[in-house]
């Protein structure tokens, strides 16, 4: 999971995911300029491997 400036609101999400997802294993990382320049302050993503 990745957020720009939003850090206590990805945390929330994270417990909810491993909530319901017992198995998953859920990062928390805040995501560069150049990429949080083109999304703007408090995005947050999701990204994951099957």
């Amino acid at each position: 999971m990745c957020h720009t400036l939003n850090e206590d609101e990805a945390n929330e999400l994270k417990k909810i995911i491993e909530e319901k997802f017992r198995n998953a294993w859920v990062t928390v990382d805040e995501l560069g300029p150049v990429v949080g320049t083109h999304l703007g302050p408090k995005a947050i993503g999701i990204c994951f491997k099957w």
